[in-house]
């Protein structure tokens, strides 16, 4: 989804694997084009996250991001599949945190730590409270292999559509911080994202949810009929990059872009 000027440059194939660099304009007289939903991505691997191997840690951040919350010097998980119950178990075995279980009234299982310094870690950098929470820049710069380890676990509070030839995913929060870093992520991963946004009914009836729609399709088709002139009133800005190239979000579809002041080279 994309709101550009006539000489404003798009990265787009015409026949499939064959990629360049047209101009809107020039668009126009193609019966459809193909646009990149996804980038390449290679970022870098860190041993250790908080005096912890980084694989391991990981998962217990994404458990913490998908379900847990915090207290005065504790961290708390509210559990009711028995599949999560082992899953966190098994992470926190293998950290060697300590923790009690005990079962509440509604059902759920509860599983604490109690650990100050751990409190105040997660709070400054994934922040408190389901609304806030947040992945700090440093993580967002991960690996892909790491990144996928990241995304595996935060899928634990997804859903997955796991019928045959179906690739379709959904991840859901209340967080804007979240909704964002967790849509970067699985455009590093390849995959194409869109973001959706409602407010919530009967339990919650003012929350504001983000409904992040995923699959495994890198390429968007965009036909002739979907291509429209529109007038346009306001500012229009442009800006270079290094690359040439550059990603926008609008309508929470993602798009790769050229820029429009300076001439780009696609390298393939």
């Amino acid at each position: 989804d994309f709101l550009v000027t006539p000489n404003h440059k798009l990265f787009i194939s015409i026949v499939r694997d064959i990629w360049q660099v047209k101009t809107a304009e020039e668009c126009e007289k193609y019966s459809k084009i193909i646009t990149k939903g996804s980038v390449e991505w290679n970022g870098e691997e860190i041993k250790e996250l908080y005096n912890y191997k980084t694989d391991n840690f990981l998962q217990f951040i994404g458990y913490y991001l998908a379900d847990g919350t915090l207290g005065k010097g504790m961290v708390r998980f509210g559990l009711t599949k028995i599949w999560k119950i082992k899953k966190v178990i098994s992470c926190l075995d293998i950290l060697n945190l300590k923790y009690s279980i005990y079962s509440s009234k509604g059902g759920q299982t509860k599983i604490t730590i109690n650990d100050t310094k751990l409190v105040k870690y997660l709070k400054e950098n994934f922040g408190h409270k389901s609304e806030n929470k947040k992945i700090p820049r440093e993580l967002l710069n991960l690996s892909k292999r790491q990144l996928n380890l990241l995304f595996d676990v935060l899928m634990f509070d997804g859903y997955v559509d796991d019928r045959e030839n179906r690739t379709s995913m959904t991840y859901t929060t209340t967080s804007e911080a979240l909704k964002d870093a967790f849509q970067e992520i699985a455009i590093k991963m390849g995959l194409s994202t869109k973001i959706n946004q409602y407010i919530g009914t009967g339990f919650n009836p003012k929350c504001k949810y983000f409904n992040i729609l995923l699959s495994e399709g890198k390429e968007k088709h965009i036909a002739k009929e979907n291509m429209t002139r529109v007038k346009y009133e306001g500012n229009v800005y442009c800006f270079s990059t290094s690359t040439g190239f550059y990603i926008t979000r609008r309508n929470g579809c993602i798009a790769i872009q050229g820029n429009t002041a300076t001439e780009t080279k696609a390298d393939g």
